[in-house]
């Protein structure tokens, strides 16, 4: 089965499959690893402008670092919490699930300035790499998170 794209794919994409046909799919897996994506980058970030400041006295990435952190808790702030309801007699909890979309995760991955936003999307793609290297290889448990995440994020901004 062909797979036709409503975008030309790029060849850096290593893992595009077949599930890559539901360009809509957006787990709650997927979700999460955006959220780790761009907290280990704002760690990173956060990290170079105290080494900067330590060392120089001047900060190296301070304006890639605050944007980063807005759109971190941009998409934080898109969830659902989970109320207590009564079934059956017993109080229980409603799901909880972000509620952010593609065009979100596109917007916090996409939006910078044009040389750091070539940086973390290749960052990003790097990581999704990296997990997809680490689970074929069983080194760790397999989320939810289809081949084409980043073409899928990147195509939604």
């Amino acid at each position: 089965m062909a797979i036709h794209y409503s975008t030309t794919v790029q060849d850096y994409f290593e893992h595009l499959t077949d599930e890559c046909a539901d360009e809509t799919r957006f787990t709650q897996d997927e979700k999460c690893f955006v959220l780790e994506f761009l907290a280990d980058t704002l760690v990173g970030l956060t990290q170079i402008n105290s080494e900067t400041l330590r060392e120089e006295q001047a900060f190296g990435r301070m304006q890639d670092c605050s944007e980063v952190a807005d759109n971190y808790v941009m998409l934080l702030n898109k969830h659902k919490r989970g109320d207590y309801v009564v079934v059956d007699g017993v109080y229980k909890q409603e799901e909880e699930y972000y509620t952010f979309t593609l065009e979100d995760a596109g917007t916090a991955i996409c939006s910078y300035d044009t040389e750091y936003r070539e940086c973390i999307t290749e960052q990003f793609e790097d990581a999704l790499n990296e997990y997809f290297a680490l689970s074929k290889a069983n080194k760790i448990a397999t989320l939810d998170i289809a081949n084409c995440l980043a073409w899928r994020v990147f195509n939604s901004y």
